[in-house]
């Protein structure tokens, strides 16, 4: 049964990844607005982090950053869809490289970097694989079949 919930919602994932950009992301902000709201736990560590890091900002100020975030991270959950299965043309349109000529200075020989799994991970990971050859690691997935849906888009190029 879970497989079939995990196909069906890849299924409507490849949908989602069709949609306009601008559609994608304004679904993607409401989206975020009500994980906001329903997450609370979620919503409680970000907001203690921000708190952490920023002890002089207001609490309107850590709310406001902390929802910005939610719609930010649903918007990237979205645009994965799209990553996963465009074509090179359209990657290199939507994703693009700052800060590229360090890493050309590093040459062509073995190179280790490291990423936080945030918001921009997956779509710096595809769209660096067009100009270099790299490997990325991850965690495996209770589900065999959303394993090989992540490899394969993340290992397209």
């Amino acid at each position: 049964m879970r497989e079939l919930l995990v196909g069906l919602g890849l299924s409507l994932a490849s949908l989602l990844g069709r949609l306009p950009f601008r559609l994608r992301r304004g679904l993607g902000a409401v989206l975020g607005t009500v994980l906001y709201a329903l997450a609370a736990p979620r919503r409680r560590v970000a907001e203690s982090n921000l708190r952490l890091c920023f002890p002089d900002w207001t609490e309107a100020a850590i709310r406001q950053v902390s929802r910005a975030h939610f719609r930010a991270y649903a918007c990237a959950f979205l645009d994965r869809f799209e990553v996963f299965t465009c074509g090179e043309h359209l990657l290199t349109a939507r994703v693009v490289l700052e800060g590229r000529e360090h890493l050309d200075a590093l040459g062509t020989g073995r190179i280790i970097i490291l990423a936080p799994h945030f918001l921009g991970l997956d779509a710096g990971g595809v769209r660096i694989q067009i100009e270099r050859q790299i490997v990325s690691l991850y965690s495996d997935q209770s589900s065999p079949r959303l394993n090989d849906w992540i490899l394969r888009g993340r290992a397209r190029f």
